[in-house]
């Protein structure tokens, strides 16, 4: 049986009742009220292990379950209102002929048994459009305010709750799974009813998800909700899957390994099946970094990569130093765009960008050093969390 902590353990239970419909067993003696609401929360199924907490016998105290029960309201607040504007915004590209592909969270909260439950930060939605000012235009007259953009998408804003995010490519050039974002307005189909609203076929939204899942997990750290979502998945389609194809996709990506931990973890957490090595490593990882990870994750998994085959993280240490202080074309262009077309200039913005970082946050110089420099033969434990 796979090994984990018993806050875990019985938030795993309280998370796929809601799925079936069934009552959680009560809460065990070990696991602390305050715990489960902290890893909850951390991990974005706070909903999820509410739903399940609402029909227990013996429930938390009136002070805990006001926690529970406040940012349960705030959720449901939240979620209403992202679904009116994501909706909207969705009529206005198809009435205005904007080709679109909702991505990621749009697709599994509906998976889940109820939207609510599925717990959304922002909205990403693939279009078929130019990085001309219409769509910045469009964005504004429909009420939301630039936020931040790179070479892969333009974020807007809607206070209190919506975030978008505008991608104009379904994947980012440096991702190492680039491949898969060719032909893809060609291999989706359009939604029912809809001229110009689109859909992946269920084989390339299976991959799409474990490849989002990979980029997180080897960036920066992911959590235990990625997990969740392709129980959800499984759940809804693991029976309509064309198999051969799935599979042929993903020897594409060499993600084969990766793809097979995924699965083996979610049988054992979610259906007692026998785990892996390298599942309870998956596991472990998901439970030490959060949703998305941290910045602790993110420097760990680099230097990790950096690291020579014979194990010597010294060596692995320098050249992420050498990395953060001299960063290739691909990340200096996200702040300095004219370092893309002329990259002799490249030394120049390596300077200008040391001194502005220097002066303007020297704290997060000495944090990040003590960071690496702290980072040794273990990886996080269990209890060693990044707010």
């Amino acid at each position: 049986m796979i090994q984990m902590p018993a806050t875990y353990e019985y938030l795993f239970q309280l998370i796929s009742a809601p799925f079936s419909g069934s009552t959680p067993p009560e809460k065990p003696e070990n696991v602390a009220w305050n715990e489960l609401f902290r890893e909850a929360k951390r991990q974005n199924v706070l909903m999820l292990a509410y739903e399940s907490i609402k029909r227990l016998q013996e429930k938390p105290n009136a002070e805990q379950l006001s926690h529970w029960e406040l940012q349960s309201s705030k959720q449901i607040t939240k979620s209403i209102n992202q679904s009116i504007e994501i909706d909207k915004l969705l009529d206005y590209f198809e009435c205005n002929g904007i080709d679109v592909l909702p991505l990621k969270g749009y697709i599994l909260r509906d998976l889940y048994p109820r939207r609510e439950l599925r717990e959304m930060s922002d909205f990403d939605l693939l279009v078929r459009d130019d990085r001309s000012d219409k769509m910045k235009q469009i964005m504004h007259e429909l009420g939301f305010e630039f936020h931040s953009s790179d070479d892969n998408h333009t974020g807007y804003r809607k206070p209190p709750y919506v975030m978008i995010e505008l991608h104009y490519k379904l994947l980012p050039d440096f991702c190492k799974y680039i491949s898969f974002r060719d032909g893809i307005w060609e291999r989706c189909r359009l939604c029912n009813g809809k001229k110009h609203i689109y859909e992946m076929t269920t084989e390339d939204y299976l991959v799409f998800n474990l490849v989002h899942l990979v980029k997180h997990y080897r960036y920066a750290g992911c959590g235990i909700r990625f997990l969740v979502d392709i129980f959800a998945f499984l759940r809804k389609y693991d029976d309509q899957l064309n198999k051969d194809l799935f599979w042929e996709e993903i020897e594409k990506r060499e993600l084969r390994s990766f793809a097979e931990t995924v699965f083996c973890l979610e049988r054992a957490v979610f259906h007692g099946e026998t785990e892996t090595k390298e599942a309870q490593q998956l596991l472990e990882h998901m439970i030490s970094l959060g949703t998305f990870g941290s910045n602790k994750g993110r420097t760990m998994n680099i230097i990790d990569q950096l690291t020579p085959k014979n194990g010597n993280r010294k060596i692995g240490k320098l050249r992420y130093y050498l990395r953060i202080v001299f960063p290739p074309v691909s990340e200096m262009k996200c702040s300095y765009p004219v370092v893309e077309k002329a990259k002799f200039l490249l030394p120049v913005f390596w300077v200008c960008r040391g001194v502005r970082t220097v002066f303007r946050n020297p704290k997060h110089i000495s944090e990040h050093y003590q960071r690496v420099m702290s980072y040794g033969d273990d990886k996080l434990s269990d209890n060693d969390y990044d707010r």
